[in-house]
């Protein structure tokens, strides 16, 4: 019985499959991986390949075209709020030695949205708010002002003249209510020039021993800023370049 059992199994080594059992094997097979297949071939049409490149440019470069969009938006624009939360998060990673010199950057832009927004006399509450965002950034510039670095106090100084020259000529077109608020601006930035006198005055005495004809030419510089003697952005360049 045992040796019978034995002799049949061995009998079934002899059994091969069908050639129609290989076929539909085959056929099963194939249709598994037919999906991968198909996926790779229909990337290698132009215009699919084409939709899933700007699909995929679009979710990496979405943001940067969005922040990009959004630098020449006014209030009331829809990515205005963008442009806020960017600028919110600029002064987040900056150092304070240049949070006095992005303010005063983000106080510019205000200048530039009060002159375009101006132009419409049916958007008169949108100037104030921005007179005011204007007014609030110098006086943030301000509390950053004495930690500005030795080296960029010029820098700061002049893009502070630049400011008051254009704070002058934008009360000069504004409502009354707004030129209160431009006044009231033009005052920080008179205070911000004292602070970049104080502040180069105590870099000299800090290190009197090394002092040189540049370091007097740069106090003498920011006092006439201060006294008004330097009244234009011209001059204000000019003496950039003799104090370098």
């Amino acid at each position: 019985m045992r040796n019978d059992l034995i002799g049949k199994i061995r009998e079934l080594k002899k059994i091969e499959p069908s050639q129609e059992w290989l076929v539909s094997a085959r056929n099963d097979l194939m249709a598994g991986i037919e999906p991968d297949i198909s996926f790779f071939q229909w990337l290698r049409q132009p215009q699919q390949f084409a939709l899933v490149a700007c699909l995929i440019l679009i979710f990496l470069g979405g943001p940067w075209l969005a922040l990009k969009a959004s630098e020449a938006s006014l209030p009331g624009d829809l990515l205005y709020s963008v442009k806020k939360a960017n600028e919110g998060l600029q002064m987040t990673i900056t150092s304070e030695n240049n949070k006095t010199q992005l303010k005063m950057e983000f106080a510019s832009r205000r200048l530039e949205e009060l002159a375009k927004v101006s132009e419409d006399s049916g958007k008169t509450n949108k100037v104030k708010g921005i007179a005011s965002d204007l007014k609030n950034n110098l006086k943030e510039a301000s509390v950053y002002a004495d930690k500005i670095s030795e080296t960029e106090i010029i820098a700061v100084a002049k893009k502070t003249q630049e400011i008051k020259e254009e704070l002058s000529m934008a009360a000069g077109e504004a409502s009354l209510d707004v030129q209160d608020e431009l006044a009231q601006a033009g005052e920080v930035v008179e205070e911000i020039n004292k602070i970049l006198t104080v502040l180069n005055t105590r870099y000299q005495e800090d290190r009197q021993d090394t002092s040189t004809s540049t370091d007097q030419e740069i106090l003498i510089f920011l006092q006439e800023l201060e006294d008004g003697t330097i009244t234009t952005t011209d001059k204000v360049i000019n003496g950039v370049e003799e104090s370098n």
